[in-house]
């Protein structure tokens, strides 16, 4: 691509890679003049033919009872979460054992919901602090 945007627009090669390149110009269409037949204005989105609906108690109650997925996102999420909370355990052996149970008693999308919104709480609290650690550091400097 770099070399397709140097040979159109007469650029210099950012690097000797880019001036070995071949560049993509055969393949765009040659127009000897500009279109003009491009819309001056384009139309407003279209408006949902149904309404998102707000989750209420009963159906977000009804979703925290189901079970895991056996794989997909959810699954990846946890697992960034269980790092992120044994990096702030600080490797400390008891709260790694703790960690580990934690994770491990996660059966339910409602518990998984709950440990996310506890290791962000955790993770927003060591970035005050850092904040704070910081501030000081330059005030004292």
């Amino acid at each position: 691509m770099p070399a397709t945007l140097e040979q159109l627009w007469g650029l210099n090669a950012l690097t000797q890679r880019d001036a070995n390149a071949n560049n993509l110009t055969s393949l765009l269409p040659a127009a000897a003049t500009p279109r003009i037949d491009c819309p001056a204005a384009l139309a407003p989105p279209r408006p949902r033919k149904t309404p998102k609906s707000q989750m209420t108690a009963a159906r977000r109650a009804e979703l925290d009872a189901q079970p895991l997925p056996h794989r997909g996102n959810v699954n990846g999420a946890l697992l960034n979460l269980k790092k992120a909370e044994l990096k702030l355990s600080g490797g400390n052996p008891a709260e790694v054992a703790v960690v580990n149970a934690r994770f491990a008693a996660i059966k339910t999308r409602g518990d998984a919901r709950a440990y996310a919104a506890a290791v962000m709480e955790k993770v927003r609290i060591a970035r005050e602090q850092r904040a704070i650690g910081r501030r000081t550091l330059r005030t004292s400097a």
